[in-house]
C-alpha cells in the first residue's frame, strides 16, 4: 500500500481498483506520475460508458478521486506540482492529517474548497499556513490543561461533546449538544485564546490521532471525514448570545480554512418546530453541495432509524438508537484517573449563594472553584445536614485580573484536605461586599476519588480522547446559531458580513485576527423574516392569562372592585353613618346575594383581553429582559465594573411589560368594572358586555373606553415591575430552590407588589363613575387626572381609603405572580 496515495490521470477521472473510488481500472502500463500529455487527456477525455449512457456521477462525489473531470484533472496536477515544489510549512499545511491521508485524497479536499480554482487554492493554503503558524510553534498544545487552563472535563461539563465509534464508511461518529451549551460557566473556567489553544489540540492531537489509528486497521479508509450529530434538544434562545456566537464564528474561521471538507454528513436532531423555519430560510445560502449533507429531522423515531442507516448500531450510543455505551457514561469516562464521580455548579451569588453534593461512603471529595468575578468572597464547605458543622475552613476567594477577559480566570482548590464520605457537603460562598450587590457567577468542580487517591497527589490527567471542538461542522453550527440569534430588528433588512470581520478583528486569538485582515466580508445574508421567541410568548402568554383568569384571577378581581365600590357607596351615601363592610363581609354578601356566578361577571371581555393583554405583557417583558441581561448588563460590566442586578433587570422589564399591556386593559377593565357596577345596582339587571361597550361609545365616544387610563397604565407599569421585580429579589434570599422555591418567592413577591394599591383604587374611583350622568371632569371638559382623584379621596376618607381593598388585591397579586412570572420561568 506504499503507493496506494499516487493517481494517475485515467485513475483520477474513472477511478482506482480497490481504491474506494470509480470501480473502472485504467491501463497499468501508465506510469505512476504520468504528466498529462495530449495522448492521455484523449484517452481520458470522456467518462466510461455504459449501456450507451454517460455515467452519472452522485453530487457527493463531486471533486473526490475517480469523479474528475479533465478541467479538474489538470488543476490537481497543477496544485500537485506546485505542493511539491514550495515544500516545507506549505506542504505541512497541505498534510495537516499527514501523508498517510493520501495525495489524492488531500489534495482534492483542497481543490473542492475552492471549487478547483487554483489562484483561490493557493491563497487559501497560504492563508492557512500563516493562521496555524503561532500553534505550530507550540505543537499544537500537546497538554489540553495548559492549552485550556483547567481539565477537558470541566470544560466538556459546559459544552457536552464527544465521538462516538465509526459510521459504516469509517468516517468517526461526533456527537454534539449545543442545546445543553452554557457561556456563563464557560467564561468562568477558561477564556476565548484557551478554548481556540484547545481545538487547536484537539483537531491535531486527537481528531488527527483517531483518524490515522483507524486507517492502520483498515488500509481501504481514506476518506478523513467526520459524521457529525448536532443534538439540539433543550436549545433556546438563551444561549444564542453574542459570547457563544463570537466562540463559534472564530472557530469557524480556522476550520474553514485550515481544515477544510472535513464534514461528510451532518445530522441535526431534536430541532424545534419553530427552527424548521429558520432552516428553510438559511439553507439557500449554503452552497447546494453543503447544504445536501444536511439532514434536518426533528421526530426521534426518524432520526433513530437514519443514523442507523448510517452507523451500525454497535457503533451508537445506546440513548441514540444503538446499543453502545451511553453518552453519558462515555463523558464520565473523561474523568481524571481515579476520580468516581463529578460535580459541576454554576453558583451565581449575589449576597450568597451555595450548592450541594453528596459524597459517598469511602469517597474523599475535593472541591475546586473558578471564576472571574473582582468581588471578594468567602467560600466554606459545612455539612448540610448540620451547618455548625464545618467540614472545610473559610477560604477568601478573589480574582485579581480586572475585567480583562483575555486574563485567565482565577482558581483555587478551597478544601485544604478532601472530604471523606458519607456526607452531604453544602459549598458555601458569601460575597463581602454590599448586600444588594451581586458578587457574579462561580464554577464549583467537585471531583469524588476512591480509596486509593485520598491524598493531593498529582494524578495523571485523561487527554479528553472523546472531546472533541467544534472541529468539522463548525461553519454549519455557527450558521445555525447565528441565524436564530438574529433580532426582530433585522426583519426585511439584509445583514452585513463586515459584522463577521469585525468580531475577528477584536478577537484576542492571534490566528483570528490574521484572518480579519485577510478575509473579505461583503457578502450579504437575508435576515430572519420572524422571531419565534416573541411569536412563543405571544402565545404562552395568552393561555397563562386566560388560565389564570378562569381558575381565579377574575372572582378576586371582582371581590376586590366589589371592597372598593362598597366603601364608594358608603362615603357617597350622606345618610348613613354605618362604617364600610370588610372585605370578608363584603365577600359573604355577594355570595349571598347573588351567588357563586356573580364572581365571573364580565368573563367575556375578560377573556379578551386575556388573549391580548397575556400575550403583550409576557412577550414584552420578556424581550424587555434578554436586551437588558444579554446585552445591556455586559455592556455596563464593560464600563462601569458592576453589572445590572437582576432585580433591577427584572422591575424595569415589568414596568416595560405593564406599560405595553395597559394600552390593551384600558378599555377591557373599564367594561369589567361597568359590569360590576351593574351587578350590584339594587333594581338593576346584569349588563352584557357588548350593551356596556354600546352605551359608553354612544355616550361618551371612543374616548369612554379609556376613563382611568392613566391610572390603568400606573398601575400596570408598578404592577408588574413589582411583581417581577421582588420575585428576582427575593428568590436567591430563600433558603428554597426547584419549583418550591421558584412558588414561595412568586407569592412573596406578589404580596409585596400590593402595595400600588392606591392607583388601583383611584382606577375604580374613576371608572365606576363612567356609566353615571355626573363623571367628574375638569373646568376644561376632560376627565379627571390620577393625581386629582387620589386626592379627592384622600379628602373625603382619609390616607386609609387608598389601600381599601388590600386583602383580595394582595391575594389577586400573588395570584397573577404564579401564572406570569413563575409558571414562564418554570416551563423555561
Amino acid at each position: 500500500m506504499a503507493d496506494d496515495g499516487i493517481w494517475t490521470a485515467d485513475e483520477l477521472m474513472h477511478g482506482k481498483s480497490g481504491s474506494g473510488g470509480a470501480p473502472e481500472s485504467p491501463s497499468k502500463d501508465a506510469p505512476a506520475s504520468a504528466p498529462i500529455g495530449s495522448s492521455v487527456l484523449k484517452r481520458a477525455s470522456v467518462r466510461k460508458l455504459k449501456g450507451g449512457k454517460s455515467k452519472t456521477t452522485d453530487p457527493m462525489d463531486w471533486g473526490m478521486p475517480g469523479h474528475l473531470t479533465e478541467e479538474e484533472v489538470a488543476i490537481f496536477m497543477k496544485f500537485r506540482q506546485e505542493v511539491e515544489n514550495r515544500g516545507g510549512e506549505f506542504k505541512s499545511t497541505v498534510y495537516s492529517f499527514g501523508s498517510i491521508e493520501g495525495e489524492a485524497y488531500c489534495l482534492t479536499r483542497w481543490l473542492r474548497a475552492r471549487k478547483f480554482k487554483y489562484d483561490d487554492v493557493i491563497a487559501m493554503v497560504e492563508e492557512a499556513t500563516e493562521v496555524r503558524a503561532d500553534a505550530r510553534k507550540h505543537d499544537f498544545y500537546p497538554d489540553p490543561v495548559l492549552a485550556l487552563g483547567c481539565e477537558p472535563s470541566v470544560f466538556q461539563a459546559q459544552y457536552p461533546q464527544l465521538y462516538h465509534g465509526h459510521a459504516k464508511n469509517g468516517c468517526p461518529v461526533f456527537i454534539s449538544k449545543p442545546g445543553i451549551l452554557n457561556c456563563d460557566g464557560m467564561e468562568c473556567i477558561t477564556t476565548l485564546d484557551g478554548i481556540l489553544k484547545f481545538h487547536w489540540h484537539v483537531m491535531m492531537h486527537d481528531y488527527k490521532m483517531r483518524l490515522l489509528k483507524h486507517k492502520e486497521a483498515h488500509p481501504d479508509f481514506n476518506n478523513f471525514q467526520c459524521l457529525v450529530v448536532i443534538d439540539l434538544e433543550h436549545l433556546s434562545t438563551s444561549q444564542l448570545s453574542q459570547r457563544a456566537l463570537s466562540i463559534v464564528k472564530t472557530q469557524t474561521a480556522i476550520d474553514s480554512v485550515c481544515f477544510p471538507e472535513t464534514m461528510n454528513r451532518t445530522l441535526v436532531i431534536n430541532a424545534p418546530r419553530f427552527f424548521s423555519m429558520t432552516w428553510s430560510i438559511i439553507k439557500g445560502w449554503i452552497d447546494p453541495r453543503t447544504a445536501g449533507k444536511i439532514e434536518l429531522i426533528s421526530s426521534r423515531k426518524s432520526w433513530e432509524a437514519r443514523l442507523r442507516e448510517l452507523v451500525d448500531e454497535n457503533q451508537l450510543p445506546c440513548d441514540y438508537g444503538g446499543t453502545g455505551t451511553s453518552t453519558i457514561e462515555t463523558l464520565k469516562k473523561e474523568a481524571p484517573n481515579g476520580v468516581l464521580q463529578q460535580h459541576h455548579e454554576l453558583v451565581h451569588v449575589r449576597s450568597s449563594g451555595h450548592c450541594t453534593v453528596d459524597v459517598p461512603a469511602g469517597g474523599h471529595m475535593e472541591v475546586k472553584v473558578f471564576s472571574r468575578s473582582a468581588s471578594e468572597v468567602i467560600i466554606s464547605v459545612v455539612d448540610e445536614n448540620d451547618k455548625t458543622k464545618e467540614l472545610s475552613p473559610p477560604v477568601s476567594f478573589q480574582h485579581t485580573g480586572g475585567s480583562d477577559e483575555t486574563i485567565p480566570p482565577t482558581s483555587l482548590v478551597v478544601t485544604a484536605t478532601r472530604i471523606v464520605g458519607p456526607c452531604k457537603a453544602r459549598v458555601k460562598i458569601d460575597s463581602k461586599g454590599s448586600r444588594f450587590s451581586s458578587a457574579g457567577n462561580y464554577m464549583v468542580a467537585c471531583n469524588i476519588y476512591g480509596e486509593k487517591y485520598t491524598n493531593h497527589q498529582t494524578l495523571p490527567i485523561c487527554h479528553a480522547q472523546s472531546m472533541k471542538s467544534f472541529g468539522n461542522f463548525s461553519s454549519l453550527l455557527c450558521l445555525l446559531l447565528s441565524a436564530l440569534a438574529i433580532p426582530a430588528s433585522f426583519r426585511g433588512r439584509q445583514v452585513k458580513a463586515e459584522a463577521y470581520g469585525k468580531s475577528l478583528s477584536s478577537s484576542p486569538c492571534a490566528q483570528c485576527r490574521v484572518l480579519s485582515h485577510r478575509r473579505e466580508a461583503s457578502r450579504t445574508i437575508p435576515a430572519a423574516v420572524v422571531v419565534p421567541p416573541v411569536l412563543q410568548n405571544l402565545a404562552r402568554g395568552s393561555i397563562l392569562k386566560c388560565l389564570a383568569d378562569l381558575t381565579g384571577g377574575l372572582p378576586l378581581e371582582v371581590w376586590k372592585s366589589s371592597v372598593i365600590l362598597e366603601n364608594i357607596r358608603q362615603n357617597n351615601n350622606k345618610s348613613t353613618q354605618s362604617p364600610p363592610k370588610s372585605s370578608i363581609a363584603v365577600l359573604q354578601s355577594l355570595l349571598r346575594d347573588q351567588g357563586l356566578r356573580t364572581l365571573w361577571s364580565g368573563l367575556t371581555p375578560r377573556m379578551i383581553e386575556g388573549v391580548f393583554s397575556g400575550g403583550v405583557l409576557l412577550a414584552s417583558k420578556e424581550l424587555i429582559h434578554v436586551v437588558l441581561s444579554d446585552y445591556v448588563s455586559p455592556f455596563v460590566l464593560e464600563r462601569v465594573g458592576v453589572p445590572i442586578p437582576p432585580s433591577t433587570i427584572g422591575f424595569l422589564s415589568g414596568a416595560g411589560g405593564g406599560m405595553a399591556q395597559a394600552l390593551v386593559m384600558g378599555p377591557t377593565s373599564l367594561v369589567v368594572t361597568a359590569c360590576v357596577v351593574a351587578s350590584q345596582k339594587e333594581d338593576g339587571e346584569p349588563l352584557s358586555a357588548f350593551r356596556v361597550a354600546q352605551g359608553v361609545l354612544r355616550e361618551r365616544g371612543i374616548r369612554g373606553l379609556y376613563a382611568g387610563a392613566p391610572a390603568v397604565a400606573v398601575r400596570q407599569a408598578t404592577n408588574w415591575a413589582s411583581r417581577q421585580g421582588f420575585t428576582e429579589w427575593v428568590r436567591p434570599r430563600i433558603p428554597l430552590v426547584g419549583v418550591t422555591g421558584e412558588l414561595v418567592a412568586g407569592c412573596v413577591g406578589g404580596v409585596l407588589s400590593s402595595w400600588n394599591t392606591p392607583f388601583e383604587v383611584a382606577r375604580i374611583e374613576s371608572q365606576s363613575k363612567v356609566m353615571g350622568e355626573n363623571a367628574p371632569m375638569e373646568d376644561d371638559g376632560q376627565s379627571r387626572s390620577l393625581y386629582a382623584t387620589m386626592n379627592d379621596i384622600v379628602k373625603e376618607r382619609g390616607i386609609g381609603g387608598l389601600y381599601v381593598g388590600l386583602i383580595p388585591r394582595a391575594a389577586q397579586a400573588c395570584y397573577q405572580t404564579l401564572f406570569l412570572v413563575c409558571v414562564p420561568r418554570l416551563i423555561s
